[in-house]
């Protein structure tokens, strides 16, 4: 499993097959699904480049801070996402932390949210220069606790407040212990 930056070519690999014949019988929606499909280029280019400035901290919304969104992928499928934030303001210090990670519904439990938690760990630490590493979730997700314990997080609290539906459980993972070779447990 990989994680990166979104290419060009699972674009690519997922069109295959999607081409309309060049005599379609329906010559008038042709040019309906061309240019639908190149809004959604069009969309998918602009969502990237928004994230490449978010990335450089370029025209943040108020409150936000750089980070870097990737996904995870095993192959050319793409199993999950990741969100690293570079720094942490006083909002992500106490409920939202460093990285934040989504497993694909249908690939849950099969030790993707470890790896791709790994994996983010040692970029914050070889690319951004973070060594303690806070990552939060819910008190009543197991599987997210399992994942960061996983990854040698370190319980630091339980934060309680009237502001949260659910408490959050804050880990913190030293990034200089995480092995760059080292798979999922």
């Amino acid at each position: 499993m990989t994680v990166r930056e979104y290419a060009a070519t699972p674009i690519a690999a997922s069109r295959r097959g999607s081409r309309i014949p060049a005599r379609s019988p329906r010559r008038h929606t042709r040019g309906a699904k061309l240019s639908a499909r190149l809004r959604r280029r069009d969309a998918l280019r602009l969502l990237l480049e928004r994230l490449a400035a978010g990335a450089r901290g370029d025209s943040l919304p108020p409150g936000h801070v750089p980070s870097t969104f990737l996904f995870a992928f095993d192959a050319s499928r793409i199993v999950g996402r990741v969100s690293i934030r570079h720094a942490l303001n006083d909002f992500l210090l106490r409920i939202g932390g460093h990285v934040g990670y989504v497993v694909v519904p249908d690939c849950r439990r099969r030790g993707y949210a470890t790896e791709m938690l790994r994996l983010s760990v040692r970029l914050a630490h070889d690319q951004l220069g973070i060594n303690r590493v806070l990552v939060t979730c819910d008190h009543d997700n197991v599987a997210s606790i399992r994942t960061i314990e996983k990854n040698g997080g370190v319980l630091e609290n339980i934060v309680r407040a009237a502001d949260l539906d659910t408490p959050k459980r804050r880990y913190w993972i030293d990034a200089r212990l995480t092995s760059p070779t080292a798979g999922p447990s």
